[in-house]
């Protein structure tokens, strides 16, 4: 049994599979042909995209000249953090709690799949916050995965960096009073 591995990106992984025998013909792909190619999640068959983590089954089926059956083990492990791309924010408002402004965040991708969303608290948690408050003031959030992330690997880390480029406005506390 073939046995692949790769990382979770957020990316679908689309395979393509070429063959050949041992005389260097090249087989036909299609059903009523050389062979045929099912691609599913092993624990969810009616799932063929190759996205999320999890294993994936990659059965070869040959048909004509030809007989037999190959599944090839396709797994997705889940992310480091520290591989994925950062969320550095440069929107911070002085006076925020800077916490808040990383509850949350989005793992979006450029081939238009519907973006992946991390949670804090189930994804992964804010270890540490390190640098600056004020206005203009920058620093580092720490964060770790947890075990219950269906994405990340646990215990891995990442730092995401944030600055304050915002006042606080503070016009509204005084009503129009001077």
């Amino acid at each position: 049994n073939l046995k692949i591995i790769t990382e979770f990106s957020g990316a679908v992984y689309n395979i393509e599979i070429d063959i050949s025998d041992k005389n260097s013909c090249q087989l036909v792909k299609g059903n009523d042909k050389d062979y045929t190619v099912n691609i599913y999640e092993k624990d969810n068959p009616e799932n063929k995209t190759l996205r999320e983590p999890g294993d994936y089954n990659i059965d070869i089926s040959y048909f004509g000249n030809y007989t037999g059956k190959i599944t090839i083990t396709f797994t997705i492990s889940k992310a480091d953090m520290s591989s994925l791309n950062k969320l550095n924010r440069e929107d911070l408002t002085y006076g925020a709690n800077i916490s808040d402004y990383f509850l949350g965040t989005t793992l979006t991708n450029d081939n238009g799949l519907s973006p992946i969303d991390l949670e804090a608290g189930v994804d992964y948690e804010i270890v540490s916050v390190e640098g600056g408050t004020n206005y203009g003031d920058s620093g580092v959030v720490k964060v770790k995965a947890l075990s219950t992330s269906k994405y990340l690997k646990e215990n891995s880390t990442a730092d995401w960096t944030y600055k304050i480029t915002k006042q606080r406005d503070v016009s509204s506390v005084f009503n129009g009073k001077s």
